[in-house]
């Protein structure tokens, strides 16, 4: 995949796509094209581009969800970025989200649970964490992993549980299959920048289910001996 191997050649892809749809008139087609090179630059820890691309989105957007697709793409790429460099902007756009697909059968996922995460709101990283898997188990097959452990190694992170961080990190580097989609792999290079990779691969000695097990028991164990942040659901 171009995007993963060479990111100059999928920015002037998109920028090339960005000026055809410009001339064409399709001016959302255009804002989507500029909302993915974005993302490619968040992928590539590029955050001054990542915020490049947002100012002129928000411009052309001028704060309308007409041009949905576009909205859309804006705003969990800044939840995305935001989750580690600036969580309370991470955590207002997770409650964003939440409040535009609040009825939606996809209303929780790994990123709006990671927004939660990322301010140490333990209580409400348990109840979206489940509550996603809940709702991911009832339309796919696919168990997941090793995405699930996005959203607890932002929490370990937040809470300055470096060491826990960093063998979440690197179950998620050495996973055999690799994180689903270019959002949460923003969110992981992100912690992998901060905290690197353990020596030990904690997947040479337990499954990655096992793992995390673990890290929803600490989780859970920080619930009864904390009083963390915002814990009700939006309504």
């Amino acid at each position: 995949m171009v995007a993963l191997r060479d990111t100059e050649a999928a920015i002037r892809a998109l920028r090339e796509a960005f000026d055809t749809a410009e001339r064409a008139g399709a001016p959302g087609v255009a804002s989507v094209a500029l909302a993915y090179e974005g993302v490619h630059h968040g992928l590539a820890g590029r955050l001054d581009g990542v915020h490049d691309c947002l100012g002129r989105l928000d411009a052309r957007l001028a704060d309308s969800r007409v041009d949905h697709a576009a909205w859309h793409l804006g705003l969990v790429l800044r939840l995305a970025v935001a989750t580690v460099s600036d969580p309370e902007t991470g955590f207002r756009a997770g409650k964003l989200w939440e409040e535009t697909y609040i009825d939606s059968p996809v209303s929780f996922g790994v990123l709006n649970t990671a927004a939660a995460a990322c301010v140490g709101d333990v209580e409400g990283t348990q109840w979206r964490l489940r509550e996603a898997i809940r709702q991911s188990q009832e339309r796919s097959a696919d168990d997941g992993f090793p995405d699930w452990l996005i959203p607890l190694a932002v929490l370990a992170h937040a809470v300055g549980n470096v060491v826990l961080c960093r063998k979440l990190v690197t179950a998620i580097r050495r996973s055999p299959v690799p994180t689903h989609n270019f959002l949460h792999t923003i969110i992981y290079r992100q912690l992998r920048d901060r905290v690197g990779l353990a020596e030990q691969n904690s997947l040479d000695e337990q499954t990655i289910e096992e793992v995390f097990d673990e890290a929803m028991s600490w989780m859970d164990s920080l619930a009864t001996t904390e009083n963390s942040g915002p814990q009700q659901p939006i309504s």
